[in-house]
Parts: C-alpha cells; sequence; structure tokens
C-alpha cells in the first residue's frame, strides 16, 4: 500500500479542517485535514493536502503544524484533488486560560527577599 495515496476512486466533496482553534504566539498547533469522498468514504490527508494561511504574518502553516506568528485570527486553509476545507485560528500572546502561566511564571519573590 502506498502511504498517503486516496485508496478510494470516487472524487473528493468536502474537506473538514480539525485540531483546534486556538494557539499562542512562538508555539505550535496542529491541525488534521480528511478528505470526504462521494462514495461515503474517508481519508486522513493531512501529509498530502496543500496547506495554504491566508496572514502569514499572523501564522504560518507547513503540512497542517500552525506556527503563531503575532496575535490576530488567521484562516488555515487545506486543499486536496481541488477541493478545500478551512479552519480559522486564532492566535493570541499569551495562555488565555492561565493553565500553563502558573508553570512558566513564579511571581514568589526570590528566597531571602521576603520581609
Amino acid at each position: 500500500a502506498c502511504y498517503g495515496a486516496p485508496v478510494s476512486d470516487s472524487t473528493v466533496e468536502s474537506i473538514e479542517v480539525t485540531g483546534g482553534s486556538a494557539v499562542v504566539v512562538g508555539t505550535d498547533l496542529q491541525l488534521t485535514a480528511t478528505a470526504f469522498f462521494a462514495d461515503a468514504t474517508t481519508l486522513d490527508v493531512t501529509a498530502t493536502a496543500v496547506w495554504t494561511t491566508n496572514s502569514a504574518g499572523v501564522a504560518t502553516v507547513t503540512g497542517g503544524l500552525v506556527t503563531g506568528v503575532s496575535p490576530g485570527t488567521a484562516l488555515i486553509t487545506a486543499t486536496e484533488d481541488g477541493v478545500g476545507g478551512s479552519a480559522s485560528v486564532t492566535v493570541s500572546a499569551t495562555f488565555e486560560d492561565g493553565t500553563f502561566a502558573s508553570a512558566a511564571f513564579d511571581d514568589d519573590s526570590p528566597p531571602g527577599l521576603q520581609p
């Protein structure tokens, strides 16, 4: 079997891009492209799709891997056999939910400086 080759002789009807919608500047987000064929089969085309961004100043994309460049929103599109599917990705300057902020930034005073 050829890796990444469509296993269906049917035509691509639509592409769905999934995997997330938010990334922080300087970090990556892996998106997945799934092709839906006329015969009701599906195929992961992440590796073979042509990936584009409508705003390279906000986010770049290679093989579905989105990298945050600057705060804003970019439309990421995957195209396979002339059919495209898109997802909007919002790039923020920091983690908005605070999940990772406590690990990266310790706001306690250095030892010995407490009154």
